[in-house]
């Protein structure tokens, strides 16, 4: 019962997601700090959520899951 209340909580939170934004870091040069990159989520109701500093390594397990949502827009 718990698990399908988080699914559905889950499911509403997604559906006000507008858009969903990746920028790398250090692009066209070497620098430490390529080795990160930050994640824009912009709602709906234009409240922005960024999680900053996201390693390289979780980059792609975080957009094979993001990708498969159908209803976003992945800039």
């Amino acid at each position: 019962m718990l698990i399908n209340l988080l699914l559905v909580r889950l499911k509403l939170f997604l559906l006000q997601i507008e858009y969903v934004l990746f920028e790398r870091h250090g692009a066209g040069g070497v620098n430490i700090s390529s080795q990160y990159f930050d994640l824009l989520v912009k709602l709906k109701n234009d409240q922005e959520h960024l999680f900053s500093n996201i390693q390289r390594i979780e980059y792609q397990n975080l957009f094979s899951f993001i990708r498969y949502l159908p209803f976003l827009l992945i800039y």
